[in-house]
């Protein structure tokens, strides 16, 4: 916290924070994905060797929290329609489209 009290949240701020923790989340799966060897621990699974089947639980479950942040962000979309600045508008619209797409790409990859 500051000297002169709590910072406020703005809208940014919250889409930012949003957007943030699903790359968070998209990058952890990206590296459980990325390891290949799932009996070497590594920094994504803290250092503990995981099983092929837990390495795709975890997989399956970072997906399925980054898809609940995206969609997250699409129903704050939704519900501020006509209420956004252009500069809002275009953040949240621009940080969607990147998550979806990373999101896809990921989901995509997973299945193979």
């Amino acid at each position: 916290m500051s000297e002169g009290g709590p910072t406020q949240v703005d809208f940014n701020g919250l889409v930012a924070g949003l957007a943030t923790s699903t790359v968070a989340v998209l990058s952890q799966v990206e590296v459980l994905m990325d390891t290949g060897d799932t009996t070497t621990p590594s920094e994504a699974t803290g250092g503990e060797s995981l099983s092929p089947e837990e390495a795709r639980k975890r997989v399956a479950d970072g997906l399925a929290g980054a898809r609940q942040l995206i969609d997250t962000l699409a129903v704050l979309k939704e519900k501020t329609q006509g209420n956004l600045t252009a500069e809002e508008y275009e953040l949240i619209d621009t940080s969607l489209g990147e998550l979806r797409i990373r999101f896809v790409s990921l989901s995509s990859r997973s299945a193979e």
